[in-house]
């Protein structure tokens, strides 16, 4: 289960940092006024899926850390969240 908290901890780490570049790129897009060809949307739209995403692995990553942790506590050695089957 240690392994799994440190494994969740990188993934936090990276998938905070990638969700942070994503949301500091959305206002730039938003100045240049792009739309898209088809739907003509703006494209910022388009581009706040990534840090909605990244953010949504960050959940993930809190949940697995915080599920891992109160099974250390409980001495539990079970899988974490992702790799149970109900």
């Amino acid at each position: 289960p240690f392994m799994d908290i440190l494994r969740n901890g990188i993934v936090l780490l990276v998938f905070g940092f990638a969700c942070k570049i994503s949301a500091q790129y959305i206002p730039i897009a938003k100045r240049t006024g792009m739309t898209t060809s088809a739907l003509d949307l703006p494209q910022y739209i388009l581009y706040l899926a990534l840090p909605l995403g990244f953010a949504l692995m960050v959940l993930w990553s809190v949940v697995n850390i915080v599920s891992g942790v109160q099974g250390l506590r409980k001495g539990n050695t079970d899988a974490p969240v992702e790799e149970r089957e109900e």
